[in-house]
């Protein structure tokens, strides 16, 4: 009886988790606040114009992690873990097949450091690795600009010292790549990030 009730008890943990980290992503994907994306006017549902309840804190933070890791498979593509399939339609554009949507990828993005920005430091190195690669694989979009703003304010510009060579990198080649049809963003990665992160 005991070896039959073994596995039982790990299915019921491992659906515990699960069920965890489904609810830290609906938290952020199930909302209904209107942010406006950079450099458009089209309003899009992020979040609840409310605090978030300290059972929805709790359970975000120690989900973090992994919800970045569920993020960061689907919008490589990695088809072969069972994740992409269960979380893709999550980011899918809307107009229909499995191209991704990177406008409401960065959005969600926004959203979960402002959430956690209390404790966003802790993860710097994880997060700034993760948003590198968001960032490229999105072709340097417009929309990443408030996650790398989220990012800067929230870990802190002292805090993000050892790390000040890779984030400049990044944000100057976002300001590149941006300079030729997205004037409004690039003056905002120069202006509010760049310049604040030398001159500091």
């Amino acid at each position: 009886r005991q070896q039959q009730q073994q596995p039982t008890q790990q299915q019921q943990q491992q659906q515990q988790q699960q069920r965890k980290r489904q609810f830290s992503l609906g938290s952020v994907f199930q909302s209904q606040k209107k942010r406006r994306a950079i450099g458009g006017s089209e309003a899009i549902d992020v979040g609840d114009a409310g605090a978030p309840s300290a059972e929805v804190m709790q359970t975000l933070e120690s989900s973090f992690l992994h919800v970045l890791d569920i993020l960061e498979i689907v919008f490589t593509g990695d088809r072969q873990s069972l994740k992409w399939a269960e979380y893709s339609p999550l980011l899918r554009d809307s107009r229909g097949g499995d191209t991704m949507d990177y406008r409401r990828l960065f959005v969600a993005i926004a959203l979960l450091f402002e959430l956690m920005h209390e404790t966003l430091h802790r993860y710097a190195p994880k997060v700034l690795e993760f948003l590198q690669s968001a960032t490229q694989l999105s072709n340097y979009q417009a929309e990443s600009v408030r996650c790398w703003q989220n990012y800067v304010k929230f870990v802190g510009v002292a805090r993000l010292k050892p790390l000040l060579p890779a984030v400049v990198g990044e944000l100057l080649r976002l300001a590149q790549r941006l300079r030729p049809h997205a004037l409004e963003a690039c003056r905002l990665v120069c202006e509010s990030l760049i310049c604040g992160l030398t001159e500091a």
